[in-house]
């Protein structure tokens, strides 16, 4: 199958980082605008979940300054957060409406029992991908056949190739890199996240760090193009 006829949706963890003000946004671009102008370049975003803390207004106004061709992967707190904060991630999940494309599930912790409903409840109505710490990693799959039973649930890749059966999970794949890749290295990781893609699947490419490397998005792009 000829790898041009995937599609990967490349995108940032998170688009408001002051560092890209002068290197990607115009200096004097209102903040308010900057959802619109990441859309014109990019096809998908990561809701960070320290944005949930956002007035529901705000969460209108994304969905208003952007394009309806840019998709969010919207961030859940991570375990270990208070109750308060996975109420807010909720109201703006819903809020977001039709524009999510995933919830990004971070597990840095065994799942408390309240934790656990919380998962549950998101997961009968969005497509979940699990970002697991390595320290957990083996508990927490071994619980998953029991608590979430039938879930067809994602795990994000962190690109490396000795993990990349993660990719294959559920039907959004996701990899988030937090780190720079030379260029042989990102074509080889791009043609393995082709390579699980089918007409099921959707696939996304999502750089992270603080900020995000504009760099490493521009040549992701640039070479999905070449594929």
């Amino acid at each position: 199958m000829n790898l041009s006829e995937h599609i990967i949706l490349i995108g940032a963890y998170g688009w408001q980082s002051p560092q890209w003000d002068g290197e990607f946004y115009p200096d004097d671009l209102p903040i308010e605008w900057k959802i619109g102008y990441y859309g014109n370049e990019f096809q998908i975003v990561v809701v960070p979940n320290e944005y949930w803390s956002s007035s529901p207004d705000q969460f209108q106004e994304w969905l208003d300054e952007s394009d309806d061709a840019l998709r969010f992967i919207c961030e859940w707190p991570a375990t270990g957060a208070i109750n308060g904060d996975y109420e807010q991630a909720k109201q703006g999940i819903t809020l977001l409406g039709e524009r999510v494309a995933a919830v990004l599930v971070p597990i840095t912790q065994m799942p408390t029992e309240p934790e656990w409903q919380f998962i549950n409840g998101i997961a009968q109505d969005q497509l979940i991908s699990f970002h697991i710490n390595s320290e957990v990693r083996a508990d927490f799959l071994a619980t998953l056949d029991t608590r979430l039973p039938e879930l067809d649930f994602g795990i994000c890749w962190n690109g490396d190739q000795a993990s990349q059966d993660d990719v294959k999970c559920g039907q959004m794949g996701i990899c988030l890199l937090t780190k720079d890749r030379e260029p042989k290295d990102l074509r080889r990781l791009l043609e393995t996240m082709i390579a699980t893609s089918d007409s099921d699947r959707s696939l996304a490419l999502i750089v992270g760090g603080a900020p995000p490397d504009m760099k490493l998005l521009t040549n992701a792009g640039i070479i999905l193009d070449l594929l």
